[in-house]
């Protein structure tokens, strides 16, 4: 009985590293993808702001 007790903790253990490992992958993930959705925001303003300059160059001529 004491064996099956000790596995059982062991077992345990590693699941609750595992559950640790995971979220600490996904905070981390979740960081990236919000830098990468500035990123993507900054490149869209600027595309935006191109295009606006561009659209005012065609109707000066």
């Amino acid at each position: 009985m004491p064996e099956v007790v000790v596995a059982l903790k062991k077992r345990k253990r590693e699941l609750e590293f595992d559950i640790r490992t995971i979220m600490f992958e996904l905070i981390n993930r979740n960081r990236l993808l919000g830098v990468m959705v500035r990123y993507q925001r900054d490149l869209l303003t600027r595309l935006d702001e191109a295009d606006e300059a561009l659209r005012a160059a065609e109707e000066k001529q």
